[in-house]
């Protein structure tokens, strides 16, 4: 798994990213964790928005493949 590292977020607790499966790691607040398929720059701009929960709901949540681990 890829290493986590954790995030300023009301919904997120830590996110991560998996170069060989090309996959953004998101472990939740609630302790669920899921997998989305997005590029590495889509990881960095989660990292560097000033709300990465808001970045995943505008961005990422029901717009891109994804599976619960």
């Amino acid at each position: 798994m890829a290493d986590m590292i954790s995030v300023n977020s009301s919904l997120i607790k830590a996110v991560g990213y998996d170069d060989l499966a090309g996959e953004l790691i998101i472990l939740f607040k609630c302790r669920e964790s899921y997998a989305y398929k997005v590029s590495s720059a889509a990881f960095d701009a989660l990292l560097d928005a000033g709300s990465p929960g808001r970045y995943f709901i505008d961005n990422i949540r029901g717009q891109v493949p994804h599976r619960k681990l």
